[in-house]
């Protein structure tokens, strides 16, 4: 029998084991050993913005600014879908049975995973800009570059995700259980039941994620680059439970995560890279030429399966 009244969800040791990477990671940078190693190689340790990137342009602080201008819109004045299908197929109906937790309070453990790396992942990219970048390396230059990336960043994935939220009506995986067992979960009953596609939680940890992996990819935030990369893959980490989790707590169906991840991951990390990191051919091709690397996004839906494929081009 489902409890009615479950205790408060618990720190499961998903949560525990991803946060405690980030920590070391953090721990690592601020170490003397790595500030020792900085010493004996400034040029690879100095953090600076390198002359062929590009840094923030008026069409991004107004592209930015729609962007949020549209979030708040549809925030305040977007209601959302008062009734919608499952839209359901194979793939999500064989995901959701292989992951779904069966009692509430594990489901509510899966909640409490997922809300905690959305909320860590929408916070650290500003913590290594304004922290690390603009306290422990005192480079204000770098870390106004990183905040307006990361604020670009965040504007357009929840701008997408919470758009299809509020305008594309899909039921929730736990509408039908709500409906006969109105324990079933916390948010029974409330006005978010057919707003499944697509996952906000997860776009915005991937968007985190990608950022994260954008900035200590090309950034020598922490003083090493074996910090900067293990930074880069906890946060991928991360974004990948919290996603996951979507799916075990029952409020997603896996191909709302996919599309979710694929959003986020645009976002977070090919943007930033594309129009302000590259390589420096890159960077020097786009100054003398106008043009750079481009991609497609193509998404692949089928009986069986839901993917997205992410193509570069010159």
């Amino acid at each position: 029998m489902l409890d009615a009244d479950p205790k408060p969800a618990r720190r499961s040791w998903l949560a525990k084991s991803t946060c405690s990477g980030v920590v070391l990671s953090i721990a690592q940078a601020l170490s003397p050993a790595a500030n020792a190693q900085g010493s004996e190689n400034d040029t690879a340790t100095r953090l600076e913005w390198r002359e062929e990137w590009p840094r923030f342009r008026t069409w991004e602080y107004a592209a930015t600014g729609v962007s949020l201008a549209g979030l708040a819109t549809i925030v305040l004045f977007a209601s959302r879908p008062e009734e919608a299908s499952e839209y359901g197929n194979s793939f999500d109906v064989s995901v959701r049975k292989a992951l779904r937790a069966e009692t509430r309070a594990s489901r509510d453990d899966a909640r409490f995973v997922g809300d905690a790396g959305f909320r860590f992942l929408n916070v650290y990219p500003y913590v290594d800009a304004l922290v690390v970048a603009g306290l422990v390396h005192w480079n204000s230059d770098v870390a106004l570059q990183m905040t307006l990336i990361d604020t670009q960043a965040f504007a357009m994935a929840g701008f997408v995700s919470i758009g299809f939220e509020r305008l594309v009506g899909r039921a929730r995986p736990s509408a039908r259980e709500c409906g006969t067992n109105p324990a079933y979960e916390r948010f029974c009953g409330e006005e978010d039941a057919y707003s499944s596609l697509m996952s906000g939680h997860t776009a915005i940890a991937f968007a985190g994620a990608g950022l994260t992996c954008a900035h200590h990819t090309h950034l020598p935030l922490y003083g090493s680059r074996a910090a900067d990369i293990s930074a880069c893959l906890v946060t991928i980490g991360m974004a990948t439970t919290s996603g996951v989790a979507r799916v075990v707590n029952d409020r997603h169906w896996a191909s709302d995560i996919v599309l979710a991840a694929a959003v986020g991951s645009v976002s977070g990390y090919l943007l930033p890279v594309w129009l302000h990191y590259g390589s420096d051919d890159a960077g020097r091709a786009r100054e003398s030429t106008g043009q750079g690397l481009n991609f497609a996004v193509l998404p692949e839906l089928g009986p069986e399966r839901a993917a997205v494929r992410i193509v570069l081009f010159n």
